[in-house]
């Protein structure tokens, strides 16, 4: 619990894996949602083009804490020494 109130764990990276889910299955619905009003070409491409944004997104934000994360590892093993 100290780890979160000292902010030396980050909340943020479990909260974007959520959202990944959570715009999969929107991206998803959209596409079947459409899909089903005959539109099936734009169904395909809502539901490929969709989850393909939300993991290149959610990749893209992911990347920027795992560099904080390296970072303070290497900062913790220059304190060591």
């Amino acid at each position: 619990m100290r780890d979160w109130f000292m902010f030396d764990k980050m909340i943020t990276p479990i909260l974007l894996r959520i959202g990944f889910v959570l715009a999969v299955l929107g991206a998803l619905a959209a596409g079947i949602a459409s899909a089903v009003n005959g539109e099936v070409l734009r169904g395909i491409g809502i539901a490929v083009f969709g989850i393909v944004g939300a993991r290149i997104s959610s990749e893209l934000l992911i990347l920027l804490f795992r560099i904080h994360e390296n970072l303070v590892e290497i900062n913790h093993s220059l304190k060591s020494k």
